[in-house]
């Protein structure tokens, strides 16, 4: 059975979509401005701001299934995550592996948590 939401227009529950290579427990992506500088008046309050494209962190974390998508990942090749990270001015696109653990435990299933960085203007 299908799970229904009830009374809850515009909620959503769980992650969207599949990730290949993993079975996804958890998809967070971070949106802040490259640059975020507060200019000081005479008086040392704000008199204005630089504010820069939006910059992502990405984290994806799930049991290990495969060796394709999120667990194919490399330093210095672009990653398009299969779940939406158009968020807060973010266009789609993307990211650049930053760090990568997997983890191996008794009575544990094999996981990964990856992270990720996308900057505007690199591709």
């Amino acid at each position: 059975m299908a799970l229904t939401l009830i009374n809850l227009s515009g909620h959503s529950r769980g992650v969207p979509s599949e990730e290949t290579g993993i079975n996804c427990a958890r998809f967070v992506i971070e949106v802040e401005p490259e640059i975020n500088d507060w200019l000081a008046g005479i008086t040392g309050q704000a008199k204005g701001k630089a504010v820069g494209d939006p910059m992502s962190k990405l984290t994806i974390e799930g049991e290990i299934s495969g060796s394709t998508g999120v667990m194919a990942a490399a330093f210095i090749t672009a990653f398009v995550p299969a779940n939406s990270v158009t968020y807060f001015g973010r266009s789609a696109g993307g990211f650049y592996l930053s760090k990568g653990t997997v983890t191996v435990g008794r009575d544990e299933w094999k996981s990964v948590n990856a992270e990720f960085e996308s900057k505007f203007n690199v591709a």
